[in-house]
């Protein structure tokens, strides 16, 4: 019952405002063509109604007829470079009011604006069918570029880009863009912010569904309002390190959204409430940046029956303390009261390697970042373990005495508050010298070396030194005390094992 006189309210409210738009009695209205005007303050014609007609597009007139005698529908300038004079019934156009389009909002696709309109209703203007506005360029309010979008005169706010439109060129001179410049633009597939620019206004590409990219790299953007990409079809965002406030409900419902990116360089970042909710985040690096989280920023979207639900794959990285390393982030609280998945920035590493294989063989582990070796363990129980493991990517290499056997194996990595496990299957790797593939380095190598269709030849398996033949200098390498019953313990090479990361 409450809804129902809610509805009625707003009608009667609706009605009333329109009666008086349309039939106040202190009001004269005219008709010129299709064109219903009035006499507005400024003495320009004041345009409230288009009549309908075949046409799906509209040329302002320059000026209307505004008496009963002499009623022409539009008037022309002659010598098309001096203004035709004021006559006594006629009036430039200067406005168009709200209603005007209403017999137009399905059809129009064109529409062609005159020198001295100065006022518009451009929430009217949002017509799904128009590709184009063109204005006359002595007009001193608005103006258009040459794919037909809406600016101010001087092009430095973006007005309206026509919804179906799919030209998606921004003059370089803008600095700002009103709220809902591209909304409903559904042509739309990506977007580069031009360099002046600071802020993305409020419900700026709500609707763009097919929008997928949006390019801000150029720009500053300090600031990203609310609904400004609602329900887009982006699947990466880099916000820019001038970042510092997402406005709630910013990103609301691109339900392809898996990448965001804050820079390191970014400071006082401030995410509103929902401002990424719907969108399936999966990985996210957050530094000391972030200093407030609204209630549901991120990780959460609604199901179908508009139910709240929790994302399970969101992975956040970032810190667990500010720079004194006494108070908790913004992040780490935000994180913990939601139930996220969190890898600490600032713990150490406690990384486990296990594999049956090596159980009751001496055996190594080796820890490399690039072809600097970095950590060393050994075991004969097929459990390696390394503590205060810093963050970084490393390549794992196993050797066991004679050669370097891994297959099938299972890493896991703990925290305090993060335990991950890792399931790679990696290559076998035979250090120089082990010829014949046995995974020992011994006199058999250098048997296969002295067979007659090896030695002297070009095998390039067999030609260790690369020097173009095989010979003794290949076993003088195999046998040497670096080498022969080696333990592997070499620096990687393209056939060793993959990189496991670990951050």
């Amino acid at each position: 019952m409450k809804k129902f006189f809610s509805i009625l309210l707003v009608c009667v409210m609706v009605f009333s405002c329109f009666s008086v738009l349309a039939f106040a009695d202190d009001v004269q209205y005219y008709r010129d063509g299709i064109f219903e005007f009035y006499i507005g303050e400024d003495t320009g014609a004041h345009i409230v109604n288009i009549l309908a007609s075949d046409s799906t597009e509209i040329t302002i007139p320059l000026a209307l007829e505004w008496e009963d005698s002499n009623k022409i529908s539009s008037i022309v300038d002659d010598d098309n470079d001096t203004d035709d004079p004021f006559v006594k019934n006629l009036a430039y156009v200067t406005a168009i009011e709200d209603a005007a389009f209403d017999h137009y909002s399905e059809s129009l696709t064109k529409l062609s604006i005159p020198k001295y309109v100065s006022e518009m209703d451009i929430d009217s203007l949002r017509i799904p069918t128009l590709s184009a506005i063109a204005v006359d360029a002595a007009n001193e309010t608005y103006a258009s570029s040459a794919s037909g979008t809406l600016y101010n005169a001087a092009k430095t706010t973006l007005l309206l880009h026509p919804q179906a439109s799919s030209d998606n060129a921004i003059e370089p001179t803008v600095t700002a863009f009103a709220e809902y410049a591209f909304a409903d633009s559904v042509n739309i597939t990506n977007i580069t912010i031009p360099a002046k620019v600071t802020m993305i206004s409020s419900h700026c590409f709500d609707g763009c569904t097919a929008l997928t990219s949006v390019d801000m790299s150029a720009a500053k953007i300090g600031k990203i309002g609310t609904y400004a990409f609602l329900n887009t079809a982006l699947s990466e965002v880099n916000l820019g390190q001038y970042i510092k406030r997402v406005d709630n409900f910013a990103f609301f419902g691109c339900d392809a959204l898996k990448t965001l990116v804050i820079p390191e360089a970014a400071t006082n970042v401030s995410l509103g409430a929902g401002a990424f909710i719907g969108c399936p985040i999966e990985n996210l690096t957050v530094y000391r940046s972030v200093v407030e989280m609204g209630d549901k920023a991120i990780g959460f979207y609604y199901d179908e029956d508009f139910a709240l639900q929790q994302y399970t794959n969101l992975v956040i990285t970032s810190y667990k303390y500010d720079e004194t390393m006494t108070n908790q982030t913004t992040v780490y609280n935000y994180v913990k009261a939601n139930n996220i998945k969190f890898i600490p920035l600032d713990d150490i590493y406690c990384l486990t390697f296990t594999d049956n294989q090596f159980v009751g063989k001496e055996s190594t582990m080796f820890l490399f970042v690039g072809n600097k070796k970095m950590y060393t363990v050994d075991s004969d129980t097929g459990v390696f373990e390394v503590k205060n493991v810093a963050r970084a990517n490393y390549g794992v290499y196993f050797v066991t005495k004679f050669g370097i056997v891994m297959k099938d194996a299972t890493l896991s990595i703990k925290t305090e508050d993060y335990q991950e496990e890792y399931n790679r299957t990696v290559t076998k790797y035979d250090p120089i010298g082990n010829v014949n593939g046995d995974t020992k380095i011994d006199i058999q190598d250098v048997a296969e070396i002295l067979k007659e269709e090896n030695y002297g030849s070009n095998n390039t398996s067999f030609d260790i030194d690369e020097d173009g033949v095989v010979g003794l200098s290949d076993i003088s390498i195999i046998l040497a005390k670096n080498n022969y019953a080696k333990n592997g313990d070499t620096l990687p090479d393209k056939n060793t094992t993959p990189i496991i990361p670990i951050g």
